[in-house]
């Protein structure tokens, strides 16, 4: 009867060991394991942030563009125009970048004020563009 018990026992704390999640992190909504966004494409994802929330100001503002024709050319390691000698994006370097920083209610660079006018990006907005200046700004 003891061995019965035992065993018993056994089987049910390996099988609570086997189900157990030994510390993954949790999946994002891409079936990423690691709760971040991951692979971001300035087409399909940065774009149409840009689309949605900047384009009404910045076909020319601030000598800035973000059309879809322009926008990528316009950004990636372009000196700022009203931050000298910041650059609007620094690849791999959201945080030496005006544009991530404008979009960030207490920024690290004194870049002035908040983007977009009157209101913000989501946080999901905003960490897509963060991902994206982090992978290395791609045109893709």
């Amino acid at each position: 009867m003891i061995k019965k018990v035992l065993f018993t026992g056994f089987i049910l704390i390996t099988g609570l060991i086997v189900s157990c999640d030994m510390g993954t992190e949790p999946e994002d909504e891409n079936g990423n394991g690691n709760g971040t966004i991951e692979n971001v494409s300035f087409s399909d994802d940065v774009q149409p942030i840009f689309n949605n929330n900047c384009t009404g100001c910045h076909p020319s503002n601030g000598g800035l563009s973000l059309e879809a024709s322009e926008s990528y050319g316009n950004l990636v390691g372009v000196t700022s125009q009203g931050y000298a000698p910041l650059k609007r994006v620094v690849a791999s370097k959201p945080d030496s970048s005006v544009l991530y920083q404008k979009l960030l209610a207490n920024p690290d660079l004194n870049v002035g004020q908040r983007m977009p006018q009157g209101g913000s990006l989501s946080s999901d907005q905003i960490e897509t563009i963060l991902v994206w200046i982090a992978e290395g700004a791609q045109d893709n």
